[in-house]
């Protein structure tokens, strides 16, 4: 069912691009690529997955300051494609994969990587109140902790994303998205451990101009996923978050 749903969302997304090319006289094409630098945090709160393997039921956090990325976008007329990027590992933890240890820390030394591809139509365009789009999608979110295989979640995602002024060219961006049903992959699912439920996610930040089409980015986003844990119907949630600055160039 999934694998449909995904083959239906890149026709769109190709249909989306087969129309770009056709108004191609009748629009202009623009593009905005921003690469990023962010100091992101993880956050499990799992206690019941957590307790059924031995190890301390309580939640765990751990920090990562090399995470790298970019947003990109093309544009014509109203309609957009995009992807967003992001990927770098967690600080290692000492004594972080002594199991029943008071020091254990599953999230030590974990890759992460977080890839959205969308598709959008410009549905509010205005000087004032700024501009307002629906978008629908594709998000994986794949991690790969020290202690076990990797693990993947990706699902159909849909949302809104807008662009609203503040005083000439400045401007403040944000993006809302829901994955209403996740498929999780790998090792928790070859194993049993747990299921897929949804996921949420949201970036707020400004972009201010520098000179001929380059501006400073900066802002704040955050990934909230819950699965559900099999051995007791608890739930499991990770969340990824962090501020971010780089720069950006639109042409």
């Amino acid at each position: 069912m999934f694998v449909k749903t995904k083959g239906k969302l890149l026709a769109c997304m190709l249909l989306a691009s087969i129309t770009f090319s056709g108004d191609a006289a009748a629009n202009e094409l623009k593009g905005t690529a921003s690469f990023i630098y962010s100091p992101h945090k993880t956050h499990l709160s799992a206690k019941g997955y957590l307790a059924s393997l031995g190890a301390p039921p309580k939640d765990h956090e751990n920090e990562g300051d090399g995470y790298y990325g970019f947003f990109s976008e093309l544009r014509y007329g109203k309609f957009a494609i995009g992807a967003d990027y992001l990927t770098g590992t967690s600080d290692t933890v000492e004594g972080g994969l002594a199991f029943t240890e008071p020091t254990f820390n599953p999230l030590t030394h974990e890759t992460s990587e977080v890839l959205r591809l969308y598709t959008s139509y410009k549905i509010i365009e205005n000087s004032f109140i700024g501009d307002l789009e629906p978008t629908i999608g594709y998000f994986r979110m794949w991690a790969s902790p020290s202690l076990s295989p990797p693990n993947w979640y990706d699902g159909i995602e849909y949302g809104i994303k807008g662009r609203c002024p503040i005083i000439k060219n400045i401007a403040i961006e944000y993006k809302l998205a829901y994955v209403p049903t996740v498929s999780l992959h790998g090792y928790l699912k070859d194993h049993h451990l747990m299921t897929g439920e949804n996921l949420v996610s949201y970036r707020i930040g400004a972009t201010v101009p520098v000179f001929d089409g380059c501006s400073v980015v900066g802002g704040y986003e955050r990934v909230r996923a819950e699965n559900n844990v099999v051995v007791d119907g608890s739930l499991a949630i990770v969340k990824f978050s962090g501020f971010y600055v780089g720069g950006s160039y639109s042409f």
